[in-house]
């Protein structure tokens, strides 16, 4: 079906369509609460000590984001440092939300292969888990970094 005949079936049958559209408290009870509520720029990594929960720290020089370090959201106390630089394999990227408040969002997904093996998604501050989360990640020893 063309764009403009979905167009005007849409307009002749609104309420076909009414099951697809849910107001903003509906949608926010779907969604996990925000854990990470702040992203903050630092030109030193802080020790693991210093690292609170709900914060996202980031590791930048000259305007070049290097390590994300935060406290894992499963609670174990551990701190998870990752790379943000590109020359390094594995890396991540880390941004900022746009739209509101800039909570912090990470791809791809992090599966610590240490401690807890928690496997989670941070998008927006909040903690998507991965349905494996708990097992030892897999490794492909074929695959060269």
């Amino acid at each position: 079906m063309s764009w403009l005949k979905s167009a005007i079936h849409w307009l002749l049958h609104p309420r076909a369509h009414s099951a697809d559209i849910r107001s903003s408290e509906e949608l926010a009870k779907e969604l996990p609460p925000i854990k990470f509520v702040r992203l903050v720029v630092l030109d030193k990594a802080p020790k693991n000590s210093d690292v609170a929960s709900g914060i996202v720290y980031c590791v930048a020089k000259q305007h070049l984001s290097k390590w994300a370090l935060f406290s894992c959201p499963c609670g174990c106390g551990d701190v998870i440092t990752l790379s943000l630089q590109s020359i390094h394999r594995p890396h991540w990227r880390l941004s900022e939300s746009k739209i509101g408040y800039p909570y912090p969002t990470l791809q791809p997904s992090v599966w610590r292969d240490t401690g807890c093996f928690s496997h989670f998604w941070l998008k927006e501050g909040r903690v998507f888990w991965c349905s494996d989360t708990g097992t030892k990640p897999r490794v492909n020893t074929k695959t060269q970094w």
